[in-house]
């Protein structure tokens, strides 16, 4: 897998996709309007299927890389703490929508926390989807320290 594949990859797995689970809730009010058990039933439910999907495809990507054994294991740690991280997030987003006026963000700390714990989940994704390096013909492998 080359670097831009992988970057393309996390950007729109990692990224794209939790932003998709978290606008769930503005589809189900043009559906079901004026109903906060529906958005509060989507709160639990869709992060929890999420974070299994998550879990699927995550460890039959770590477990196909080019990384040693290791590594691998060390990925699926990091991964497993960065996607439990994701489950919060995306139930802390999706229930926000069932406050009063379905305000994301309501304050500057609000924001900050949210960068915060987003910023380690994506750090936690692009260390642990690293591909490595695939081996040569000859059998050694190129460039990959571990």
């Amino acid at each position: 897998m080359s670097l831009i594949s992988w970057m393309l990859r996390l950007i729109t797995w990692d990224g794209l996709l939790p932003a998709f689970v978290w606008l769930i809730p503005f589809f189900a009010e043009m559906l079901f309007p004026n109903t906060p058990s529906v958005i509060e039933l989507i709160g639990v439910g869709v992060p929890i299927a999420a974070f299994l999907i998550r879990l699927y495809v995550g460890q039959r990507f770590i477990s196909s890389n080019h990384c040693g054994t290791v590594m691998r294991t060390f990925q699926l740690g990091v991964f497993f703490i960065g996607i439990l991280v994701l489950v919060c997030i995306d139930s802390m987003m999706i229930l926000a929508q069932s406050g009063p006026g379905g305000v994301q963000m309501a304050t500057r700390t609000d924001l900050i926390v949210f960068l915060s714990l987003f910023t380690f989940y994506f750090l936690s994704m692009a260390f642990s989807m690293y591909p490595g390096y695939e081996k040569s013909l000859e059998g050694t492998i190129e460039n990959d320290p571990w």
